[in-house]
């Protein structure tokens, strides 16, 4: 059955890589699904645990996971970053069918290889009460992840479930809903708008399609009028855009999933772009 199948699935990656996986249905959030296993519906590990058991801890969780993580999903419509309240970085992988959100599964409460959130943690802990030095303890006891590996994880889960057939018997049937003839330039803006939040480059993009880099260039300005990396700029921040208009997500978090992983190099690029800060726009809007 498809929810012997699920669990098995998720408890093999947990075992495999040691980091935090864990499921949420969009009507039952923090609630045990009856199709599931408990030690899977929610962020469980002793982190989460001690944050949750702060003062204002279990609202804080909550609003982020399901208001904030839900919002990113249905824009996004597949895996994507997503930086918790606490300083976390997280992958989520939305479930689809029939362009509605059933769910979602989370990949993470872990450390991303080279980058550092034990400041941030220690600042979220002592916003909520908790004890800053304790909690960059647990931070640092969290298994490490590279960010490439965490998202090679989602893509592999999110291809699972969207070729299986019966996927509701575990989501649920409630859901949110959410929505070669072409010249080589225009493929690659398609590539482009659709992995813009990944480490993209012209030479990555280039490799894709199998040309070199220097052909590449060319096409793509003859058939979209600007070079790869102002259209990739371009695409990044249209989104940003339509995000700060329509969510209350934080601008780091924003930041990271329009593929930015240093949020002051963002902010810097949104005003040197569009003339005011990500916070300000939010506010313009």
């Amino acid at each position: 059955m498809a929810q012997n199948e699920i669990t098995l699935l998720i408890s093999s990656f947990h075992e495999l890589t040691g980091v935090g996986i864990c499921f949420y249905d969009t009507a039952r959030f923090f609630q045990y699904h009856v199709n599931g296993e408990k030690a899977y519906t929610g962020h469980y590990c002793e982190f989460c645990r001690c944050t949750r058991l702060l003062q204002n801890g279990k609202p804080a969780c909550e609003k982020n996971h399901r208001q904030d993580a839900t919002d990113l999903a249905q824009s996004y419509q597949k895996p994507f970053f997503f930086k918790c309240h606490m300083g976390l970085c997280e992958l989520v992988v939305p479930v689809m069918k029939d362009e509605r959100l059933l769910g979602l599964v989370f990949l993470g409460q872990c450390r991303i290889e080279g980058e550092d959130a034990s400041d941030e943690v220690r600042r979220a802990a002592q916003a909520l009460g908790g004890d800053p030095e304790t909690f960059a303890g647990m931070y640092a006891a969290l298994p490490e992840m590279k960010r490439g590996d965490l998202m090679a994880m989602g893509n592999l889960m999110s291809l699972y479930f969207s070729k299986l057939g019966d996927v509701t018997a575990f989501f649920g049937h409630a859901g949110i809903t959410a929505g070669q003839n072409l010249p080589l330039g225009r493929r690659m803006a398609n590539y482009i708008e659709r992995l813009y939040a990944q480490d993209l480059t012209p030479q990555v993009i280039s490799e894709r399609f199998f040309i070199n880099q220097s052909y590449a260039a060319r096409v793509f300005r003859r058939d979209m009028g600007m070079s790869m990396t102002q259209y990739l700029r371009k695409v990044r921040l249209d989104n940003a855009k339509r995000l700060l208009r329509n969510t209350t997500i934080s601008v780091g978090s924003i930041a990271l999933n329009v593929g930015y992983a240093d949020a002051n190099y963002f902010t810097r690029i949104f005003t040197r772009e569009v003339g005011m800060t990500p916070t300000e726009y939010r506010s313009s809007k």
